[in-house]
């Protein structure tokens, strides 16, 4: 007979889903984080497809995972197949929030064009694109020892990566962010998670650690990009109220 509850929630989300109105410009206060993170490797980029699910932990958003593989539909339609399986793995294992979107095209512009595009559903479409920042480097797996053996074996269900995967020139990278602007959503630039390490977030002194003594800050740069001057720090601040809301970094993290 199937699942009962299973059809309670189908019957139920979809109902909530048609009554929900994309009401968040209204008031500041009705914002919700709802991202797209763009990788292209996941095992060398855990650490930060695990920070951006911090970002979603308290306040309830929407958080989505997109790949590109560039090349031709029949060519990949295996890779595509196998990398879906592995993210949904990976998503399950780690006890990630979120959800995993992959997408075969020519180039890898198209394809975040192609994730825009698609990623979420009615009133819960993305309206944040987060990418990493550009290197010329090939991003190689980091190994870290505080990741749990059962996520590292998830890693290994991913297909190999290609020459062609990292050939991402600058211009190209350039032209996604623009793309991403020009359809009115936040981008958010990542850089340097790969040296990101939870067990540094704690103080190693057990005295400090049980008066939950503020080791670190989480410092936010209000600094404006537009010719004109004017600064839209909005954005900083919620994403900084977010981060500083999680139970680890709220502990021994001030926000300034």
């Amino acid at each position: 007979w199937g699942s009962i509850t299973q059809s309670i929630m189908y019957h139920n989300l979809r109902n909530f889903l048609l009554r929900l109105k994309r009401i968040e410009t209204t008031n500041v206060k009705f914002w919700r984080l709802k991202i797209l993170l763009l990788v292209n490797n996941a095992p060398a980029q855990y650490r930060l497809i695990d920070f951006v699910n911090n970002l979603g932990e308290r306040k309830g958003g929407l958080y989505i995972i997109g790949n590109v593989i560039p090349g031709t539909f029949r060519g990949d339609l295996t890779r595509l197949t196998t990398d879906k399986h592995a993210f949904n793995v990976l998503i399950k294992t780690a006890k990630l929030k979120a959800f995993s979107e992959n997408v075969i095209a020519s180039t890898v512009r198209e394809g975040v064009q192609h994730l825009i595009g698609v990623s979420g559903l009615g009133g819960m479409k993305i309206n944040t694109v987060m990418i990493g920042f550009y290197e010329k480097e090939k991003n190689k797996e980091v190994k870290n020892r505080k990741i749990k053996k059962r996520i590292e074996k998830s890693f290994l269900m991913f297909s190999d990566l290609k020459v062609d995967d990292n050939a991402l020139d600058p211009d190209e990278w350039v032209d996604i962010l623009k793309d991403a602007l020009m359809l009115n959503k936040s981008v958010i630039v990542a850089r340097g998670f790969k040296s990101l390490d939870k067990a540094m977030l704690k103080p190693v002194n057990i005295a400090k650690r049980i008066l939950q003594h503020k080791i670190k800050f989480i410092d936010i740069w209000l600094v404006s990009f537009r010719g004109s001057g004017a600064l839209d720090a909005s954005l900083l601040l919620q994403l900084g109220g977010l981060i500083n809301n999680v139970k680890l970094w709220k502990k021994y993290h001030k926000l300034r």
